[in-house]
């Protein structure tokens, strides 16, 4: 019969952002622990002094970080891949010991450099859904007191973990994105203003590790109570110290979640949503594409403000719903840059512009919450009002190809010069403004509600249990 607070379990039931911001003000020695990535807040007890205690998530939840932590020293002896074994070594180490910022470092590290594993695993720690941190360290008051003591605000992690077996024939497509990176990065809106210090960075981007997977398991956050999990994921996150002094990253696309498509279910909503003139330009393999654009496209832009604070922080709950229409706009962006440079022709670009606009067609209006589908909404309003797509009496959208790359131009610049002038207000009126709800969008929703589709609540995971099963058995017997 609770409600969920909108500490959402990282902090006390009941807690509220007022509260918070009066108890880190008269205490604000303990505000790096209260607003750190990997701690969860509980009210003292009345021997504790009945302040917030902020612990540690190897502390919190000792006992399974333990027993996962032996779990994954076993997997490193069992595998003769010696940087799978290394990362999973290290991974052991940092989940029992998450506040040494040099454990967490070495395994992310680690993951971020396996190149030709044959397998992928995964823990990943991302925070999407604590809003509360956020907006407390936000606070004009709070920000201030932040800076004066030298704290950097983070939001809470969830957690959650994957296995995959890598699959070798997408290499050449990842490949050919990674090729163009460099090049893109450097014709980014404003890169004259903050390309200086990402220079190194920039040419390190040429050891970013990628892979594409089939699923075999996933557990954690990444498994509970989904309609369906991501088709790619890009770590460590900015907030991770592997991040900030390497600045590369891994990027994992999930090749199982794609492929999974009902081709008689994916006829009817082209049906629906698509002018028929251009149901020939979808092409599944394009929104895979867009995919590796968008993952690789969040190194696009500065990493702070232009007076030197994080760029997601700054703008407050609307940093991720920022950072997202970025990584969507860079993609858009380095496919324009590719047409133009031998990397794409002509009808795979159109493809490509086509299949991205129709994934971006909404079942519902979405809460300002939630980053990836408000972006969305911001991202059809935008190309609508610049005459990049139109949509019929129907409520079928008709993409206008040749306009398409100079207005995602137009709109990631918009997007950075947000993100450079981190302006919380400023954020805001972007995104009410290109993130409202309209009729023609309300019909669209209701033309994709109207074809009957499967929404799974649970991540089958078939092969998985036919090891486990095995693996029981086989113990059993012994």
């Amino acid at each position: 019969g609770k409600k969920l607070s909108q500490g959402k379990g990282f902090y006390p039931q009941g807690m509220t952002p007022q509260k918070l911001k009066k108890y880190l003000l008269e205490h604000p020695e303990q505000a790096a622990a209260n607003l750190s990535h990997n701690t969860v807040v509980r009210q003292g007890t009345m021997s504790e002094g009945g302040g917030l205690i902020a612990e540690p998530f190897s502390v919190a939840y000792r006992q399974q970080m333990q027993a996962a932590a032996a779990e994954l020293l076993e997997a490193s002896k069992a595998t003769d891949h010696a940087g799978l074994s290394a990362y999973l070594s290290y991974q052991a180490q940092a989940l029992v010991n998450d506040s040494d910022p040099e454990a967490v470092y070495r395994a992310d590290k680690a993951w971020v450099e396996l190149e030709d594993s044959p397998l992928e695993f995964t823990i990943g720690r991302e925070c999407y859904d604590d809003r509360l941190s956020a907006q407390v360290a936000n606070d004009r008051q709070v920000k201030k007191m932040l800076e004066e003591n030298g704290i950097k605000a983070k939001s809470k992690d969830t957690i959650g973990a994957r296995t995959g077996i890598v699959n070798q024939d997408s290499l050449k497509t990842l490949e050919r994105y990674r090729a163009f990176f460099d090049e893109t990065a450097m014709l980014v809106p404003f890169y004259d203003e903050y390309g200086a210090s990402k220079d190194s960075a920039d040419r390190k981007k040429g050891r970013m590790t990628m892979a594409d997977v089939d699923l075999v398991a996933v557990s954690g956050r990444y498994r509970a109570v989904r309609a369906g999990i991501t088709l790619a994921q890009n770590l460590p996150n900015d907030d991770k110290l592997a991040k900030q002094l390497d600045d590369n990253s891994r990027l994992v696309f999930h090749r199982s979640v794609r492929i999974n498509s009902d081709p008689s279910q994916q006829e009817a909503l082209l049906g629906a949503t698509l002018h028929p003139d251009q149901h020939d330009l979808f092409d599944k393999d394009k929104d895979f594409e867009f995919t590796v654009g968008h993952e690789m496209a969040h190194s696009f832009g500065p990493k702070k403000t232009r007076d030197g604070r994080d760029k997601t922080a700054a703008l407050g709950k609307w940093g991720n719903v920022i950072e997202e229409n970025k990584a969507d706009m860079g993609s858009l962006f380095m496919a324009d840059y590719m047409s133009k440079n031998g990397g794409m022709d002509q009808q795979e670009l159109e493809s490509f512009y086509v299949t991205w606009v129709t994934g971006e067609l909404p079942t519902k209006k979405p809460s300002e919450d939630e980053a990836h589908r408000y972006r969305s909404i911001m991202q059809l309003n935008y190309f609508l009002e610049n005459g990049g797509i139109e949509f019929d009496d129907e409520g079928r959208v008709k993409v206008h190809v040749d306009k398409m790359g100079e207005i995602a131009r137009q709109m990631l610049q918009e997007i950075i010069d947000i993100q450079l002038d981190g302006d919380s207000e400023r954020a805001e009126r972007f995104a009410k403004n290109y993130g409202a709800w309209t009729d023609t969008l309300d019909q669209v929703a209701t033309n994709i509600n109207a074809i009957p589709s499967k929404r799974y609540r649970r991540v089958a995971m078939p092969f998985a249990e036919k090891i486990l099963s095995e693996a029981d058995t086989a113990q059993l017997v012994a």
